[in-house]
């Protein structure tokens, strides 16, 4: 099986300010490195998924994402005192 090996689109943590990479170079593997365009490819070319499928997975997520923002939106927002819930430590 070949491996492909694909860069991040992003840094090594959150905040990262990428100094490694200038943008010329982030945009290129963005351009030319997805690998979900990988994916997309060698699926179709071995005949193991239809373009159309694909796309209809893609609007899926889109409508998916879409959907779960504007319920995200359309929340109360939380009571003060629900700040310190479901995070990583519990406070006490």
């Amino acid at each position: 099986m070949l491996h492909t090996k694909v860069p991040r689109f992003y840094g090594h943590f959150s905040g990262d300010a990428e100094t490694y990479r200038t943008p010329e170079e982030k945009e290129r593997i963005r351009r030319e490195e997805d690998c979900l365009k990988f994916f997309r490819k060698r699926v179709t070319e071995a005949g193991l998924l239809e373009v159309s499928q694909l796309d209809g997975v893609d609007k899926e997520v889109a409508d998916l994402i879409e959907k779960s923002v504007k319920a995200a939106r359309a929340a109360p927002q939380p009571e003060p005192k629900e700040i310190t819930t479901d995070v990583y430590v519990r406070y006490a």
